[in-house]
């Protein structure tokens, strides 16, 4: 049985989860529980080419293994990708799941500022670096590209288990006006 939030019947917290969080910003293999940010990858990757010292300086290798950083940083973009060819997911609506990817990535952003300012712990080397427009602009670039993955994995879900999704729902009417 799936519980109703927002009015919406359908809502199922494990695949909307998969769409809205582990798609776009959560990988791993259990989907509530191995929680790594899929955009955080990327980007970590993007800005790794440009600047390594800016999200992560040389030093840290004596402390961080090679090993243990593509386990962070890699593999969770290949286990969602994994995840998406071999697990078919029903979704929620679309504003629904909009609506809370908006609100896990602002709580998020806003756990990073909140961290910088109280605590001057800076997650990323490069908020630091960068002047308040600059961060403003850098914090809605990466709600951007999530909202971007957020459509990717939808479209790529469809592509996937569109027909398989079809016909199940087909027969599913078939068998609805059967018992009626």
């Amino acid at each position: 049985m799936r519980p109703k939030i927002c009015g919406d019947k359908d809502f199922n917290a494990a695949d909307n989860g998969f769409l809205w969080m582990i798609f776009p910003s959560l990988s791993g293999t259990e989907r509530g529980r191995r929680r790594r940010r899929q955009v955080v990858c990327i980007l970590f990757w993007g800005m790794y080419a440009i600047s390594r010292e800016l999200v992560f300086p040389e030093v840290m290798d004596l402390f961080y293994p090679s090993a243990l950083n593509h386990g962070v940083h890699t593999a969770p973009v290949l286990l969602a990708l994994l995840e998406l060819v071999l697990v078919p997911h029903h979704f929620s609506s679309h504003h629904v799941s909009l609506a809370l990817l908006v609100l896990f990535l602002g709580a998020y952003l806003a756990w990073t500022m909140y961290l910088a300012l109280v605590a001057e712990l800076w997650v990323y080397g490069v908020m630091k670096v960068l002047s308040w427009p600059l961060r403003i602009a850098f914090m809605a670039a990466n709600l951007a590209f999530a909202i971007g993955l957020y459509l990717l994995g939808k479209k790529l879900d469809h592509i996937v288990w569109g027909k398989q999704k079809a016909d199940a729902a087909a027969a599913d009417q078939r068998r609805a006006k059967k018992h009626r």
